[in-house]
């Protein structure tokens, strides 16, 4: 399992931050401009690629499931084609084993 330390970005190109975390999921980074700096981690379960579903919807779905009655339509409720979802941009890579 891995954890996402919210909040907290890459330290910048030859720089070096000390990060500690406790258990409770408390997280403290030395930053020798402002002290200490605290930030939380979250545990993130095994998982698949994750997406950007936000960027979805820049296409809008494209797929229509239609609901019959009678033979005819009676309603349609628009979703992402698997095309889209695969080409959606990846944030965080598969795990190992996933």
């Amino acid at each position: 399992m891995s954890v996402l330390i919210k909040g907290m970005e890459m330290p910048k190109s030859g720089m070096v931050l000390d990060v500690r975390v406790y258990s409770d999921g408390l997280v403290t980074a030395w930053d020798k401009k402002v002290g200490w700096i605290h930030y939380h981690a979250i545990p993130v379960p095994p998982h698949g690629r994750l997406i950007d579903a936000d960027a979805l919807d820049d296409d809008g779905p494209d797929v229509c499931n239609s609901f019959m009655r009678d033979g005819y339509v009676e309603s349609c409720e628009w979703g992402y084609s698997h095309e889209q979802i695969k080409n959606a941009p990846t944030i965080i890579p598969a795990e190992e084993g996933e």
